[in-house]
């Protein structure tokens, strides 16, 4: 039930391309920690977005991709293939401005945390903020972001007979937001697991 996915790769477009030949259907972090796009050779990202059977996940915190790159993604990925993730640290949600990751000090700064040489490590953006800045930076509606934040995901990992859309028979695993976008509620498998006003 795996499926082949790349990511934080060097490898030239012509490889991509193999790679795509032989199976990988799924790209980890578009743009991070890859080959960066150059006029003689797209790189990774490049390969992968032109070639139709390859789903691409992108990180929407605004620190990770810059905005306009993520919106240029999404013009070639459309809603079907575009996944947006987390890529969160142990931080995320938690207030915590410093920590350890791989045995080395983080710092938080913003909605990332990074390495003292200016590395990322990962993001503490929770994923309500994600979906918000999705919305913000790719200029879609609510309904295109939860494709992009619930449905796309659940079907990259064969779950989307189960999870990630609103339907009778479906597990019911819903976030209810509010006006502004932020969690009210929680409910795994239709019980409440997280109300903001208890």
């Amino acid at each position: 039930g795996a499926i082949a996915a790349m990511g934080h790769t060097d490898a030239s477009t012509a490889e991509v391309l193999a790679g795509i030949e032989a199976g990988v259907r799924h790209v980890t972090h578009l743009f991070n920690a890859m080959r960066p796009v150059h006029q003689r050779d797209g790189g990774p990202a490049v390969g992968a977005m032109l070639d139709a059977r390859v789903t691409c996940e992108l990180i929407c915190d605004g620190a990770h991709v810059a905005p306009e790159v993520l919106r240029l993604a999404f013009g070639l990925l459309g809603q079907s293939r575009a996944v947006v993730v987390t890529d969160n640290l142990y931080l995320a949600g938690t207030g915590g401005q410093s920590g350890r990751f791989a045995g080395s000090e983080v710092r938080v700064e913003g909605a990332k945390a990074a390495r003292e040489d200016g590395t990322i490590v990962g993001s503490v953006a929770t994923m309500d903020q994600h979906f918000r800045n999705a919305m913000a930076f790719l200029g879609i509606d609510a309904a295109a972001a939860f494709a992009l934040c619930s449905t796309n995901p659940a079907s990259v990992i064969g779950f989307g007979g189960r999870k990630g859309r609103l339907a009778v028979g479906m597990d019911a695993d819903i976030t209810g937001l509010d006006e502004d976008g932020n969690v009210a509620l929680t409910l795994c498998r239709g019980v409440a697991a997280f109300r903001r006003d208890q």
